[in-house]
């Protein structure tokens, strides 16, 4: 993890040289490491609903190789930390994870 996120931090700083860069590794088959994940979106999301005057929306990249299991970890997240916990038919797909309004506490 400690190679993967100073490799990471080498990639962005020539555009940025204030970002801050989290690396957690998590299973969506197991959930092992998740919450870390959700720990870490708890705290961003406190940030953001108390700094709305800046306006400073956290950017979070979900990163891996093909068929890795990116849209398995974030419908994992999003079933981990809604309140209506709808389920999908296995296999299809679609843009809408979750139809419901979303909260200004909950926005991003």
């Amino acid at each position: 993890i400690d190679r993967t996120q100073k490799w990471i931090q080498h990639l962005i700083r020539p555009y940025k040289k204030d970002v801050r860069v989290t690396v957690c590794q998590v299973s969506s088959k197991t959930g092992e490491g998740f919450d870390k994940i959700l720990t870490i979106l708890n705290k961003l999301k406190k940030v953001y609903v108390t700094d709305r005057v800046h306006k400073m929306k956290p950017k979070i990249f979900v990163l891996g190789s093909t068929n890795s299991g990116k849209s398995t970890f974030l419908n994992q997240i999003i079933y981990n930390t809604t309140k209506n916990k709808d389920k999908r038919e296995k296999g299809k797909t679609g843009k809408t994870l979750y139809d419901r309004e979303v909260t200004p506490e909950e926005e991003f």
